[in-house]
């Protein structure tokens, strides 16, 4: 590896769950000394860079197998990422050859497992419930709920949408995702949107505006938790519950509902590691050249 002051050469990991696509560095050597969210802003563009949702950081940690570090595709370094999570866990298992391992995000310990080659990942119990909000979008109420699930998410049910939106397909997603995501409601830090249609008994497809990402995603790990609990909670649905993601790619979310406390909760899917390579990238002119 030839590095200078100005330039240095990086190895990484595209990794993808349930189409929800990152960029890997593991930096445990401390071998990488530059702002991350320089470097997420430019490797996770889709036409300069590898292209991405989000950058995962590997680094050590004293009360853990390993710290991981999430920035979405536009620097920021927001909430929990569960895809992101379960595919940081992937890497090092693979890596590993163990069944289980624990690490930090965000000064809380997430246990993982690989279960019949899917990752199963233990979440934080969600908080900050918040039920039957309204806001006002072209003359139309929408209603919705929110928490917490390691990330800030509203719902909207589709038989709620008014006669304009309530069409799951075509519904705009990045206009009203956008627009709840900026909502006063929501300030300062804003809120990821998820647009949820139920299928049948115990299962839901949802559609996802993610905040950081600024755009809909193949999938959104705390999303899915967040519907599924929601659903649950509406419907009065017991444990497990599936949700199908835009990729069509089903995640698996379990928890324990005792008269609406919510605990226990995890998420359980695929996760891949797509290719490994290196690249070069200037730390000066925070591009990535040849």
């Amino acid at each position: 590896m030839t590095n200078s002051n100005k330039n240095i050469v990086i190895e990484f990991t595209k990794i993808e769950g349930t189409g929800n696509d990152f960029v890997l560095i593991d930096n445990r050597d401390s071998r990488y000394n530059f702002s991350y969210s320089d470097f997420s802003k430019i490797v996770c563009d889709r036409h300069r860079g590898v292209g991405a949702d989000g950058l995962l950081v590997i680094e050590n940690s004293e009360r853990s197998d390993f710290k991981m570090r999430y920035l979405n595709a536009d620097g920021s370094e927001g909430g929990m990422c569960g895809n992101g999570g379960r595919c940081i866990a992937k890497y090092l298992l693979v890596a590993s050859g163990k069944q289980t391992t624990q690490f930090e995000a965000l000064d809380y310990i997430y246990s993982a497992e690989i279960v019949d080659n899917k990752i199963r990942l233990l979440m934080n119990n969600p908080t900050d419930f918040r039920m039957g909000l309204k806001i006002q979008f072209e003359n139309n109420n929408l209603k919705m709920d929110y928490v917490n699930t390691g990330a800030p998410h509203s719902a909207l049910f589709i038989e709620d949408m008014p006669q304009a939106f309530n069409n799951f397909e075509k519904i705009e997603v990045n206009k009203i995702g956008r627009y709840i995501r900026y909502h006063e409601l929501f300030s300062p830090a804003g809120t990821n949107v998820n647009f949820i249609n139920k299928i049948g008994r115990g299962e839901v497809q949802i559609r996802t505006y993610e905040r950081g990402v600024e755009n809909e995603t193949l999938s959104c790990g705390t999303g899915s938790i967040a519907s599924a609990i929601l659903a649950a909670m509406r419907y009065n649905w017991d444990s497990p519950i599936k949700v199908l993601t835009r990729s069509k790619d089903t995640l698996v979310i379990n928890f324990i509902n005792t008269d609406n406390k919510i605990t226990n909760v995890s998420i359980e899917g695929p996760a891949n590691q797509v290719f490994t390579g290196t690249l070069n990238y200037s730390i000066e002119e925070k591009n990535i050249n040849e």
